[in-house]
């Protein structure tokens, strides 16, 4: 059984400690185990370690994630971009024209009739909907 030790590079601190520890291998990653906006700073540790001449054994590229940037799932935390907000304004505009659901995402797919009768068990929304606000009348 071979041992492998992965080490952030962003510890950099750890990786005299995974030689010490009698791995078969030592691994500094630099991809999953480092958040994006910490990827320059841990490229930096790297360079500060390497050393000229040292024969190291071997060296693994990782490839992850390679998907065209179309496919990108998006992210609730970022702001939508001007793009979006304009394809939005036309999917809006084109269900306006002709209808309730004639155009939309993908990720919905074509079971628009299915997720309307879902809807119809939905609990009242006393707190975002003046449909649905209770009416209370004084006899």
């Amino acid at each position: 059984t071979k041992t492998w030790f992965f080490v952030p590079a962003t510890r950099i601190d750890r990786v005299s400690k995974a030689f010490a520890s009698g791995a078969d291998a030592v691994i500094v990653d630099l991809e999953d185990a480092v958040a994006k906006k910490d990827k320059a700073q841990a490229r930096k540790a790297l360079q500060r370690i390497y050393k000229p001449g040292y024969r190291y054994k071997k060296v693994g590229v990782n490839l992850t994630g390679l998907i065209p940037q179309e496919y990108v799932q998006g992210n609730l935390f970022e702001s939508p971009t001007l793009y979006d907000k304009r394809l939005m304004n036309v999917i809006d505009a084109l269900n306006h024209k002709f209808g309730k659901a004639t155009v939309g995402s993908a990720l919905v797919g074509t079971r628009v009739a299915q997720w309307e009768l879902v809807k119809k068990d939905r609990s009242k929304r006393y707190t975002t909907q003046w449909d649905d606000l209770l009416e209370l009348k004084n006899k």
